[in-house]
């Protein structure tokens, strides 16, 4: 699970000059793929300590003023921000303010956050009581059929809701260990399973 937070005071590295962070989210915009919302690109600010959240604000609000950026609905009807022509000149001309690796860090971030939005959206985590204990169920949905289903039996109901709450956490891992498991991808678990100790160490 990402990690929200929400500065008030600049940190080291960060971004405060308001032209800075206007030009930094014009080339955001510019270079992206995908649809995002205000909210989501302000997360993947926070998440890397890049922008102060209240500068966030006033560099968005005169971005908006200027017309550089606007909102519009998309077909699913989120409100997603997008570059106008004056904007898109703006990302093309100052393209070499901003560093690239920032703008390559935020991206990737940005590609985090639509991912883990869309697994939440997209699985169910239930606990099913039965005569000898619980059923924890969890399925990863998709459009033509399940990506994955899968039940533990818990002998109690505290041990079921821990259960629930760590499928919850780790969907993403634990559909990547099932593949890796059946195909022998030895690389892959040891992978998870120092990412999952890296977690847990950081908590």
């Amino acid at each position: 699970m990402l990690k929200k937070v929400y500065l008030v005071d600049d940190v080291p590295g960060s971004l405060s000059n308001i032209y800075e962070i206007k030009i930094l989210i014009c080339n955001i915009l510019s270079e992206t793929k995908t649809n995002i919302s205000k909210e989501q690109l302000n997360l993947a600010l926070q998440i890397n300590e890049t922008v102060n959240y209240f500068n966030f604000c006033q560099a968005m609000k005169e971005l908006f003023n200027s017309n550089h950026i606007i909102e519009n609905e998309s077909k699913n009807g989120k409100i997603i921000l997008n570059l106008t022509k004056i904007g898109e000149e703006t990302a093309k001309i100052f393209k070499n303010k901003i560093s690239k690796k920032l703008i390559e860090k935020i991206l990737k971030t940005l590609e985090e956050i639509l991912k883990e939005e869309h697994e939440n959206k997209n699985k169910k985590i239930r606990i099913k009581s039965k005569n000898d204990g619980y059923i924890v169920k969890l399925t990863l949905e998709e459009i033509k059929s399940n990506l994955m289903d899968v039940e533990l039996f818990c002998p109690n109901l505290k041990t079921a809701e821990h259960v629930k709450n760590q499928m919850k956490l780790k969907t993403t891992e634990i559909y990547k260990s099932i593949l890796a498991i059946v195909n022998d991808d030895y690389e892959t678990i040891s992978k998870l399973a120092l990412k999952l100790k890296d977690k847990k160490n950081k908590k």
